[in-house]
């Protein structure tokens, strides 16, 4: 099924309750009161067409807009619309009954959990047509990305006369997606090696955060963080965030009241309108406002005087988290609203505990529609900023994602990120990925105490936290820091010169050897960093017995269109090289030091295809990877190439990203891997590039444009043979015109010239590029080659499902790759290429609202829907879980909690002391 065409219906089926612009006009509403097709079709088409047209076409790929027109007329038809809302006078009575089915629909309960209902039900067909049955976990995997699902767990429960808030305890922040036998599997262990802490969270920490301000005010820098410029979606949600603040309070202490005298007869509307304030606060004005969705840009309402006037009144006050010892008490009295709902963490968050309370009185309540079109609101203000935060499918790339990322983890709580992580009763062993804090220029001194600062953070929330897993007679999972370095493109650009670097020079007046600039030579200065960043973290892990258990493994991650591998080559190789770490910490009983683990994000973001597999070829090659390293993403080794190019007929690209490629292609093929190719095409189409670059062909040879290419991995080093001119400068020179030449290239100038500004431009200027059948083999031999090399080196690829779905070259969940780089007892045959070592994580729990045994299940179904048995299946994950386990880099071990708490004091306090 395409992706586009299922978010298509998504977006249909969510409309009123997911998008702002129902906020200021709820047209469905308006929509119900038409008691004839008549008026139904009138109202349709010149009105809610006109709006919603410019919605679907921002955020979806719209193939007929007839299709949007039948799909929003299938769920909410006018007859049922009109009647379910009784005459169009009360619209949420309908909202409810059909939330109410969709939830019907694709929940149930198992075992004390809120799960996925992956079989088809009665009367789905109905609402979701060829979606039904197994089809709704793809569903709900986009779902999950578009809206705040609890309300569908919430009216779940309500629903099958669950009322009492008790119930609340078996949903934690995602639905559980493993049906019984999969969950046996996943009992025996689950590790978590590709998660990025500060995205480790879940959207709520971050409404906590918006909803419990200190005080309410504007703040002119987080504008950006309610804005998507990619899709302009700018409602300047910060004023309506900032109301919803006070319009929870309200609620919450209504609410409060009426579990109190809930024979008053008294609605919200009269209840405030009544109320005899000292203060004379506007609360009915403010109310109508967000009643009737009035503009609030510009309005008189004192948002910042409201919220501290009603914090004094009824005596709130958010407790900063993690001054509690108890996470869950913690996060809940970090919430405003948590002593009018007497919610301290016993059932679930204070937020799902205030929905769970208003839907229970709007249901209880039917007649209050004043309360429930601003609960309705609410929701819609919270959806809006939920699709802020929480990437959908609309557009893959990183460039996408970073922004989303970046919002994300803004104000990420690491405490609570890691509390959150540890409740996973499955979880053996996680790997949390962070940055050194390094800067352009630091020292490794100065590095170094960042990363100690870091470490005993986490070291510290860790050991708090553990201490409750304790108690609850849990076993407790390992946890490891692996540092990532982050791919970043070189700030200086491509003005460069390596002539003013370089070291030959001699020196200056005062007979010192001038300083290097490392800005004049392609990417030195970040190399230079890296560099530093790498022996920091060596040092710090080497200083302090048992440190290295915990710091496990180096990364590097970021925009891969930014930075090749090559820049990151010597950083790598300087980390796995025997001469830089030592075998065990002096004077500490010959306590052995872990060797750090290697992986790298690649393959996962590309341009062409070639790309991708390339940079992955290069890592294992170039970083002098060993068995149980692991490449993050992989994406381009596992998708298929022709439907690769049915979306890529033309690719735009770097002039020498593509001379690369085929540079890389002709080494593969010279180095006799067996690829068939037209090895006369290949040449001429590297010679054709080059000449574009060089100009003069006078000396160069594909083979020493190989040379050069392959010479990129190693550091730059000068050679005294580069005569430099003393001369004005003489254009006649092929080379450079300050260097005195023989006129010809060879191999050497080839390297110089990476770092010239007069070659650069040209290799960094875009060109497009058509992908060919001949081209489609070419890819389809050298996948199948780099797919050996992994699988005989014993390289481990971090699959994460979501996360290659919404930024990699997927179709939709069902159609990940993971089955296709390995195959191992899924089909009658295997060989060395389909049999590559596999795991699944989550990489950014937050920014794709999921968590490592949905992801794990995700690939379950998705092979159930490719035919699999489901015996196969399970043994087959089992497998692939245990295969996180094992490649995990953090160690299994088997140690009393006295002995781990001993362990972490004695770390921590030497952090403390040393740094």
């Amino acid at each position: 099924m395409l992706r586009e065409k299922m978010d298509l219906r998504i977006k249909s089926l969510l409309l009123p309750f997911t998008d702002f612009s129902f906020y200021k006009r709820d047209l469905i509403a308006e929509l119900a009161k038409s008691s004839n097709t008549v008026q139904y079709h009138d109202f349709f088409e010149k009105e809610l067409l006109q709006q919603v047209y410019p919605i679907f076409n921002r955020t979806n790929r719209i193939y007929n807009l007839d299709e949007v027109k039948l799909l929003i007329k299938k769920y909410f038809p006018q007859e049922k619309l009109y009647r379910t809302s009784f005459k169009g006078e009360n619209v949420s009575h309908y909202y409810l009954e059909y939330l109410s089915q969709i939830s019907h629909i694709f929940l149930t309960h198992r075992n004390g959990k809120i799960s996925l209902k992956y079989w088809k039900s009665e009367d789905e067909d109905a609402l979701l047509g060829p979606y039904s049955g197994l089809n709704k976990v793809a569903m709900w995997n986009s779902m999950d990305r578009m809206f705040t699902t609890e309300i569908l767990v919430i009216l779940y429960l309500l629903r099958n006369g669950m009322t009492d808030e008790v119930y609340l305890k078996g949903y934690h922040t995602n639905v559980h997606l493993a049906d019984t036998q999969l969950e046996q599997v996943l009992s025996r262990g689950v590790a978590e090696t590709h998660m990025h802490l500060n995205a480790g969270g879940n959207f709520g920490m971050n409404w906590l955060g918006m909803m419990s301000p200190i005080n309410n005010s504007y703040d002119s820098k987080a504008t950006n963080e309610f804005y998507d410029q990619v899709i302009s979606k700018d409602f300047e949600l910060q004023p309506y965030i900032r109301a919803m603040v006070i319009v929870r309070i309200l609620l919450a202490n209504y609410l409060k009241f009426f579990e109190q005298n809930a024979t008053s007869g008294q609605g919200l509307y009269h209840f405030y309108q009544n109320q005899e304030l000292e203060d004379q606060l506007p609360i009915p004005l403010f109310l109508e406002h967000i009643y009737k969705g009035k503009e609030l840009h510009g309005k008189s309402l004192d948002f910042e005087g409201i919220y501290q006037d009603l914090q004094l009144r009824y005596q709130l006050v958010a407790v900063k988290l993690g001054s509690e010892s108890d996470w869950r008490r913690s996060a809940a009295q970090a919430d405003i609203i948590h002593t009018l709902l007497d919610a301290y963490g016993q059932y679930n968050t204070v937020e799902n505990l205030f929905l769970f309370k208003c839907l229970r009185y709007m249901i209880t309540v039917p007649s209050d529609n004043y309360f429930a079109q601003i609960f309705w609101q609410y929701l819609r203000t919270k959806n809006e900023t939920f699709q802020i935060y929480i990437q959908a499918n609309q557009i893959r790339g990183l460039d996408n994602f970073i922004p989303y990322c970046a919002r994300a983890t803004e104000h990420a709580d690491k405490g609570l990120i890691i509390h959150h992580q540890l409740q996973n009763p499955f979880l053996q062993k996680v790997e949390l990925r962070m940055t050194t804090g390094g800067n352009v220029g630091d020292s490794k001194e100065t590095v170094k105490k960042k990363l100690a600062s870091r470490v005993k953070e986490i070291l510290s929330y860790y050991r708090d936290i553990i201490g409750d897993i304790n108690s609850e007679k849990r076993s407790i999972p390992n946890l490891g820091i692996v540092f990532h370095f982050i791919k970043k493109e070189d700030e200086n650009g491509i003005e460069k010169c390596w002539l003013e670097y370089n070291p030959f020079l001699g020196s200056d007046s005062s007979g010192q050897t001038p300083s290097l600039d490392n800005a004049k030579l392609y990417f030195r200065q970040r190399q230079e960093d890296y560099r530093t960043e790498m022996a920091a973290v060596r040092e710090l892990r080497e200083s302090i017995p048992g440190l290295s258990d915990f710091i496990v493994g180096i990364d590097a991650a970021g925009s891969e269109l930014a930075v090749e591998p090559w820049v990151f080559a010597p950083v790598f190789k300087e980390a796995r090289n025997s001469t830089t770490h030592k075998l065990l910490y002096k004077g500490a009983k010959g306590q052995r030091i872990r060797n750090l683990g290697l992986t790298y994000h690649a393959g996962e973001d590309f341009r062409h295809l070639l790309t991708g597999i390339r940079r992955v070829h290069e890592v294992i090659e170039h970083f002098q990877f060993h068995a149980g390293d692991r490449i993050g993403h992989g994406i381009s080794l596992g998708i298929n190439p022709k439907n690769w190019q049915t979306r890529n007929r033309v690719v735009i690209l770097p002039r020498i990203e593509h001379l690369e490629n085929l540079l890389w292609v002709w080494g593969v093929y010279k180095d006799g891997y067996g690829v068939k190719i037209d090895a006369t095409y290949l040449e001429q189409e590297i010679l054709s590039h080059a000449e574009q670059i060089y100009k003069d062909m006078t000396g160069i040879t594909v083979y020493n444009l190989w040379k050069a290419y392959r010479k990129k991995f190693k550091t730059f080093e000068f050679s005294q043979t580069m005569d430099v001119r003393q001369d004005d400068k003489d254009t006649s020179q092929i080379y450079c015109p300050y260097v005195k030449s023989t006129n010809t290239w060879n191999e050497e100038r080839l390297t110089y010239a990476q770092h010239c500004k007069c070659y650069l431009h040209s290799m960094n200027e875009p060109i497009e590029v058509e992908v060919s059948q001949k081209d489609i083999s070419i890819i389809e031999q050298i996948q199948k080659v780099v797919r050996e090399v992994v699988s005989r080196e014993g390289i481990v690829i971090e699959a994460n499902p979501t996360s290659n779905t919404t930024i990699g070259e997927i179709e939709n969940i069902f159609e990940h790759h993971i089955a296709t780089l390995n195959q191992r007892g899924l089909q009658p045959s295997s060989t060395v290429d389909n049999g590559l070592m596999v795991s699944i994580n989550t990489d950014d729990p937050i920014v794709f609202n999921t968590n490592i045994n949905n992801e794990i299940a995700y690939i379950f179904y998705s092979l159930l829907d490719k035919g699999y048995s489901r015996d196969d299946i399970l043994v087959w994950i089992d497998k692939v879980r245990e295969i996180g386990i094992q490649s995990s880099f953090v160690e299994s071990r088997q140690i009393r909690y006295s002995q781990r708490i001993n362990e972490l004091n004695k770390i921590i306090t030497q952090l403390e002391e040393d740094y």
